[in-house]
This record gives structure tokens, sequence and C-alpha cells, in this order.
């Protein structure tokens, strides 16, 4: 009988989600610097009201290089903890190691 089941609640389709693209990528090695790099990150994030999940993921696609490297050899509490509560990640000069503000 067509129409039968239509109170019937359906299950939701896995929703999809686009992860938000930023205009760059840090690596700690080029000459765009982590504030700046933290600035449009901010303002992409505050302006998408993105939150801790998908913060943290966009985060991880445009961290490359040591940058990438730092954030995985952080402690749990900076990998898995709120993205608003991680450290500021700092670079010296292009030849030395970065290391974690906390």
């Amino acid at each position: 009988v067509p129409g039968q089941f239509a109170d019937v609640p359906q299950p939701n389709p896995p929703r999809h989600r686009l992860i938000p693209k930023l205009l760059c990528r840090f690596d700690g090695a080029s000459q765009l610097t982590w504030e700046e790099f933290q600035a449009h990150f901010e303002n992409d994030r505050a302006y998408g009201g993105w939150d801790d999940e998908l913060s943290k993921t966009v985060l991880l696609r445009h961290l490359t290089g040591g940058a990438l490297q730092t954030y995985t050899a952080a402690a749990p509490t900076i990998k898995y903890g709120p993205c608003d509560a991680a450290p500021t990640i700092k670079y010296g000069p292009c030849d030395a190691a970065p290391t974690i503000k906390y």
C-alpha cells in the first residue's frame, strides 16, 4: 500500500561534511610565520563557526613538514585536548627544531 510507512521515522543518511580549505599551509620552514597562519586559521574558524572537531581536522589538514611532526610528537593532552586549549607552536630559525611553548 503506497504511503503505508509515511509516519515511520527513516534513518538519516550519513552526513558528509566538507572540510574547509585555508589559503595557506604551515610547515614551520617557509616565510609564513606561525602568527600569520594562526591569524588566518582563527579568522576562518570564527567566521565559519567551526566546532572543536572540525577545527582540529582543518588544522591537521594544513600542517605539513616540521609543524606536523611537532604535532604528532606532542603529548596526548595537546593532541586530544580541546582546540582552544592547545599550546602555541613556536618556531625559531629555519634550521632550528620546532618547539612547543606552553
